[in-house]
């Protein structure tokens, strides 16, 4: 598995470096690219990743009291299982072809470069969603559709797409608060919110536990007590491990160059507060890391259009092209031999 993917990002890249402008060409290759994307998501090696024994337990469970798992998964599932009497690797079709196609569609849409978004994608959201939490993967891919109408300040377009996106994954209710974000030139407090955000970490301040809504404050007591437990995929997190420091690092780089590459996109300033708010939340909620790893990767999914506008921080282009093919080769690297999101 780990080769099929390396043959993949390998074709991404031949893809940014020899650019073309002839149409039916780059129609010929978005298709491309959809289908292998879709492809190998769908009929992944299920040993050399993490939740597929998950979903093909949740294939043959009798009811939806079993598990916390979404009602959306239950309905598909009831479908393809009981209505069409389909195989159970149907359901990871119907997931692949929902979390890839929302996610390039929203690229060609709010990216400026198609293929270097693309690559950026594949380092890493494709490989944390794709292919291991795919309904979260679907649920940030309507997310991603939901910022061009969150910009134009579309509420019936981002309330639809967003209450698609919760009905995938509830956990993606965290995007509505993001309709009252700015989208103004004023963005140097931005420079504080890591900051601020590692003091909350390291003070051990928990604001998020005074949230008076009954139905919450059970789901914070159960996740509390999941990882003072250690059970696998609670346990309490480093902050300050190499994913994140990188992230913070291309931040701060993106914020010293922010008025010249804001520039190139009328994006740009809403990407880089949602960025800012993302690296804010992990340290800020890292006492319950369930949540905060949620909320950092779901409103990180805009690095997928911001990482690929940093070659207009450069005079020379090809720098900017260079800078950012090697943060996709160091994060797809970080993800497989670090992170270990690939088994051997």
């Amino acid at each position: 598995m780990i080769l099929g993917i390396v043959v993949i990002f390998f074709l991404i890249f031949l893809m940014v470096i020899f650019p073309t402008r002839i149409k039916i060409i780059n129609k010929i290759l978005f298709l491309f690219t959809l289908i292998i994307l879709i492809l190998f998501a769908a009929f992944r090696d299920g040993k050399s990743v993490n939740d597929y024994e998950l979903y093909v337990g949740a294939w043959y469970w009798a009811s939806y009291e079993k598990t916390t798992i979404e009602a959306s998964f239950i309905f598909i599932r009831d479908i393809l299982r009981d209505g069409l009497r389909l195989h159970y690797l149907s359901i990871f079709i119907i997931y692949a072809i929902l979390g890839v196609v929302t996610k390039l569609f929203a690229i060609k849409k709010i990216a400026n470069n198609f293929y270097l978004a693309v690559l950026i994608y594949l380092s890493h959201f494709y490989i944390l969603h794709e292919l291991t939490q795919m309904r979260a993967g679907v649920a940030a891919g309507f997310i991603l559709l939901a910022i061009a109408p969150l910009y134009n300040r579309n509420i019936k377009q981002f309330l639809f797409l967003t209450s698609i996106a919760i009905v995938f994954h509830y956990s993606a209710v965290l995007m509505l608060p993001l309709w009252f974000v700015r989208t103004n030139k004023n963005t140097k407090f931005l420079y504080y919110l890591v900051p601020i955000g590692i003091v909350f970490y390291v003070t051990g301040f928990n604001f998020i536990q005074k949230i008076p809504i009954p139905y919450f404050q059970t789901k914070l007591d159960t996740y509390q007590k999941l990882t003072e437990d250690g059970v696998e995929g609670y346990a309490k997190i480093n902050v300050f491990n190499a994913f994140y420091l990188l992230r913070v690092l291309i931040f701060y780089f993106v914020m010293i160059f922010r008025h010249k590459i804001a520039e190139h996109s009328k994006y740009f300033y809403l990407l880089l507060r949602i960025e800012g708010i993302s690296l804010f939340a992990l340290p800020t909620l890292a006492i319950i890391p369930a949540i905060a790893y949620r909320v950092h990767e779901f409103l990180g999914i805009v690095e997928l259009v911001l990482y690929p506008l940093i070659i207009y921080a450069f005079r020379i282009r090809i720098v900017g092209y260079f800078v950012v093919i090697m943060i996709a080769l160091i994060m797809f690297c970080v993800n497989i031999f670090y992170n270990k999101l690939i088994l051997f």
